[in-house]
């Protein structure tokens, strides 16, 4: 039978071996990942941070960030002002359109029994009449 005392020395001779390569496998990645963690990691968060602290320093991501939202937000708030002045615009023009269809139609009635009036000088008042009213009625429709 084997010594328990020798076969125990032998098993710690073997592990003498890959334990110190272990260690100096750990203290290797160590030593490399520290510098790419640093440039990876801590320099970008460190400057964000600097930039968050002080927003107003020139060139700063977040400063011209900032610049960039305040003027789309200028534009936005003037494209939209423009909008609405068409927006009134519009349904003014769009009112006076109606108002004046209204208005001419009753001239057109008026126009078309002249054009059937036995006078061809009353005829043809009643024709030119008709084309007028037809005319700004088109116009009216085009708005």
């Amino acid at each position: 039978m084997l010594k328990q005392a020798a076969l125990d020395q032998d098993l710690r001779r073997f592990a003498r071996g890959p334990g110190a390569i272990s260690v100096v496998v750990a203290l290797a990645a160590g030593v490399l990942m520290h510098p790419a963690l640093h440039s990876l990691l801590v320099r970008p968060m460190r400057r964000i941070i600097g930039n968050v602290a002080n927003p107003r320093l020139a060139g700063g991501e977040i400063a011209v960030a900032s610049r960039g939202l305040a003027a789309l937000q200028q534009e936005l708030r003037a494209a939209l002002w423009r909008n609405a002045r068409r927006a009134v615009l519009a349904a003014a023009v769009g009112r006076a359109s109606h108002d004046l269809r209204g208005i001419l139609s009753p001239a057109l009635l008026t126009a078309e029994r002249l054009q059937m009036h036995a006078d061809p000088q009353v005829s043809h008042a009643g024709d030119v009449l008709v084309r007028t009213v037809e005319r700004a009625t088109a116009l009216a429709r085009r708005r």
